[in-house]
């Protein structure tokens, strides 16, 4: 799994602070309404960081990766998912009423899964044949299904939010176990 020269004091410290982030995500997602201070909901927060760490990871490496139109494609997607995690950061201070409702965790989830099906077909799937069709098929479902939500407003946010308490616990479990080898490995070393 890790080998044990690699493992360093600052590599535990960061992923200890990863499993906390997660344990964090995991109990404010399943019960976002007691988790606020002065009006301003943590979780809107945590997702909005967590949307940047995904846009980072997944997003902004084919960014690098890429030249071209291909490149052009995904620094569009890259700033529209650092414009809609911006939003979360910042929902508490949106008063409009109509943008409040724009912006809505379930819309938000709508426009990111519109946005990647778009530009996953755009690029991969329209201009060369290496797609298979399954993939096709389910980039096609999603953008269907994303953009019937998104005109039908139903709030499913309740929905996400526990997918997300779910998804976050497991890896919250993950990365303790991982923390746990490697404190386990570390002491190992330091002790000989």
């Amino acid at each position: 799994m890790y080998e044990i020269k690699k493992i360093t004091f600052q590599k535990i410290i960061l992923n200890i602070l990863i499993t906390i982030l997660f344990l964090l995500s995991a109990v404010t997602c399943f019960e976002p309404q007691y988790f606020s201070i002065k009006g301003i909901r943590i979780i809107d927060i945590l997702l909005g960081i967590l949307l940047l760490l995904f846009n980072y990871y997944f997003v902004f490496v084919n960014f690098k990766k890429n030249s071209g139109l291909k490149k052009f494609f995904f620094l569009i997607e890259t700033c529209l998912l650092s414009l809609i995690s911006g939003s979360l950061f910042l929902s508490f201070l949106i008063t409009n009423v109509f943008v409040k409702k724009l912006l809505n965790l379930s819309n938000i989830i709508s426009y990111i899964l519109m946005i990647h099906c778009f530009i996953s077909l755009h690029l991969f799937g329209w201009k060369n044949n290496k797609m298979n069709i399954w993939s096709l098929n389910g980039y096609l479902v999603t953008f269907g299904t994303s953009c019937f939500l998104l005109g039908k407003n139903i709030d499913f946010s309740y929905i996400i939010l526990r997918i997300f308490s779910v998804l976050f616990g497991f890896l919250f479990l993950f990365y303790l176990f991982i923390v746990i080898n490697q404190i386990f490995n570390y002491n190992k070393i330091t002790v000989k």
